[in-house]
């Protein structure tokens, strides 16, 4: 029998039991095509939330790659396509593991950020943790396990316009598509437009929508289901032909 959470969605009187589901990627070791989800209005979905100010929340279950590969679970970037990385400015941003070089083939919990990769505590692989991002002004933290401060890594960057046709995606990087696919399985995503305060990511960690709605919201997402539960609208598109697969608590 498959466990189940209690997740209450915003506009809810009542708690519901909602089975626990998440999308696998499996990494590049596999030599898969790219794998990725977002929103960028040349796909066909509306613009992203801007770049900041911005909160992100989401669950990740990082898995080992038998090879020593970068991957990737989260980015703010210029667009969609091969040449985003080195756009000028460096307005984008990103939260992932990184490859330990010194300790191959462990990976670092990691900011991308102004060209640059800024890495902190060693990655455990093969537990679940909940993640949280926020940008405020060009100031990034990143909580690798919430709410401890053990490995927290923060980026100050320099003041950037917005891109032209920004992306915000999840599942592989926009400039290096195939090649930095995340190894593991995502869920329990919570994005806000807006800088959250500590204590109302706590908030919104127990009750999605008790302190501000999210901008996008879907705790349990599957392969055929990665809209919008906010109310908002919000829906990503799988950019690419290749799809996540799918996972049960």
């Amino acid at each position: 029998m498959s466990p189940s959470i209690t997740t209450t969605y915003p506009g809810c009187i009542a708690a519901e039991n909602v089975a626990m589901t998440a999308l696998i990627f499996p990494g590049s070791d596999v030599g898969s095509d790219s794998i990725i989800f977002g929103w960028n209005e040349g796909e066909g979905t509306g613009a992203p939330l801007a770049r900041q100010p911005a909160t992100f929340i989401w669950r990740a279950y990082p898995v080992a790659m038998a090879n020593y590969h970068y991957w990737s679970s989260l980015f703010h970037s210029h667009y969609w396509g091969p040449g985003a990385f080195n756009a000028t400015p460096y307005n984008y941003y990103g939260f992932h593991p990184y490859p330990d070089f010194g300790n191959n083939p462990a990976h670092l919990w990691e900011i991308s950020a102004k060209g640059d990769d800024y890495t902190t505590t060693t990655v455990t692989y093969d537990s679940w943790f909940t993640q949280v991002a926020r940008a405020t002004g060009y100031f990034y933290e990143f909580w690798p396990d919430w709410p401890s401060a053990t490995g927290k890594v923060e980026v100050t960057d320099s003041a950037r316009g917005e891109a032209a046709n920004p992306l915000l995606c999840v599942g592989d990087a926009p400039w290096n598509p195939g090649n930095e696919i995340y190894s593991g399985r995502l869920r329990g995503f919570q994005y806000y437009d807006a800088a959250l305060s500590d204590g109302d990511i706590a908030l919104e960690l127990a009750n999605p929508g008790s302190t501000r709605t999210p901008w996008y919201l879907n705790l349990n997402p599957t392969p055929s289901d990665i809209s919008d539960k906010s109310g908002n609208g919000n829906d990503p598109t799988w950019i690419t032909a290749t799809h996540a697969t799918l996972w049960t608590g």
